[in-house]
């Protein structure tokens, strides 16, 4: 019966009780939205997803450059795929590998009839 009388939780209080301990705050039982708190909290949500789109992008771009290189010197395609999956997944580690070692824009010489 006691049940029934507590409000039932969503997920924006869930929400903001772990922005209140962020802050340091101990609002932690039926904690009411306020304008700033819902404001913060639509404001975390934009910047998360964001950061998230920002993610992908960097990622597919580390396996889009490990699938050209690879194509471009001829690898069959089960070896494309599993390193473009790794890429995916590591690109914090391909991208320096590939400035340092693979890079074949950087390793050319100029040719005599360009200026």
């Amino acid at each position: 019966m006691e049940y029934e009388n507590k409000s039932e939780k969503t997920w924006k209080q869930y929400a903001l009780n772990i922005i209140h301990v962020i802050r340091g705050e101990e609002q932690f039982i039926d904690t009411t939205p306020t304008p700033e708190s819902e404001a913060f909290l639509g404001l975390a949500l934009i910047w998360i997803i964001f950061i998230l789109i920002i993610a992908f992008f960097v990622c597919y771009g580390a396996a889009r450059l490990s699938w050209c290189y690879n194509t471009f010197y001829g690898e069959p395609a089960g070896t494309k795929m599993i390193f473009s999956i790794l890429c995916f997944f590591f690109p914090n580690f391909y991208y320096p590998f590939y400035a340092l070692f693979l890079d074949p824009v950087c390793g050319r010489k100029a040719s005599p009839n360009r200026r």
